[in-house]
């Protein structure tokens, strides 16, 4: 899982923030679909 630094990203731009948070918000739902689902 991604983890962010507070000094990672204030460096990042504002459209890789998003893209990020995008890639962790998938992330997320991946995971607790698995474990909801019983896997």
């Amino acid at each position: 899982m991604a983890i962010f630094r507070a000094k990672d990203v204030k460096q990042l731009s504002e459209v890789e923030l998003q893209e990020q948070m995008g890639k962790l918000r998938m992330e997320l739902v991946q995971h607790y679909g698995k474990v909801s689902a019983g896997g």
